[in-house]
């Protein structure tokens, strides 16, 4: 590697690392990579963002160039923002979407754990088709789309999920049986199919106990949290350490 050349030319060299942050955010993001969460989005997509905004500083017209339309500096400006919204394409389109398909199954697979322990393996089974169902859903769809096979699919799993604990509703008393122990992790579960179905159609966003039970839940928004909340639930209470993730 020619290093004269680069520290010779730093713009051309800082833009070249800058547009390399910028994809490979994209990459990790698609990928479902985090690296945690910065707010309301995670680190990995604040890196990308603010590479992307100091490449923008770079693509401005110096104030003593020619203001010609076809002038070399606006043409590299031009090219380089092209570059950029490219690059940034995978961050804003599939990330989402990939995240919450990870989040069904995750948590799919949690709740299946509970039904097989207690010997209902059918559940368990049914669990498991009814989310890889619903996260195939989430992946196919696209945005702007109206979302009501993603919403049905959730819906799916949400009805397997509340066999699981429903006696333990439905029975005064039946809070005494073991499958009960069980509630806190399969509301979890089920407020965060109420956020998911939330954010791909609002207006389907169910009413009564689902809807009453995703407010009451600061619901996770990716696998890594929904694992953090369920294991926090599990600690708090040592016959759940069987189906701790």
């Amino acid at each position: 590697m020619n290093w004269k050349n680069a520290i010779d030319h730093p713009k051309t060299t800082i833009t070249g690392l800058l547009v390399c942050i910028v994809t490979a955010t994209g990459v990790l993001s698609q990928q479902g990579v985090s690296l945690g969460h910065a707010g309301t989005g995670t680190v990995v997509a604040l890196i990308g963002a603010l590479a992307a905004a100091f490449l923008g500083v770079l693509a401005r017209d110096p104030a003593k160039t020619v203001t010609s339309g076809t002038g070399p500096q606006k043409l590299g400006a031009l090219a380089l923002a092209f570059l950029v919204t490219l690059a940034m394409l995978p961050v804003s389109g599939c990330t989402s979407q990939t995240t919450i398909a990870a989040l069904v199954t995750t948590l799919g697979n949690a709740s299946a754990s509970i039904a097989q322990i207690e010997g209902n393996t059918s559940l368990a089974n049914q669990l498991k088709a009814d989310t890889a169902a619903a996260s195939a859903a989430v992946l196919n769809w696209k945005k702007g789309t109206p979302a009501q096979s993603v919403v049905e699919a959730l819906n799916l799993v949400q009805n397997d999920l509340a066999l699981i604990t429903g006696s333990c509703q439905a029975v005064p008393g039946a809070m005494i049986s073991p499958v009960c122990q069980y509630v806190p992790l399969i509301d979890l579960a089920i407020a965060t199919t109420t956020s998911i179905i939330q954010i791909v159609d609002p207006s389907a966003l169910p009413v009564g106990m689902h809807g009453t039970m995703a407010k009451s839940w600061k619901a996770p928004r990716d696998a890594s949290q929904f694992k953090k909340q369920w294991n926090s639930i599990c600690a708090a209470n040592p016959k759940l350490s069987g189906v701790r993730m």
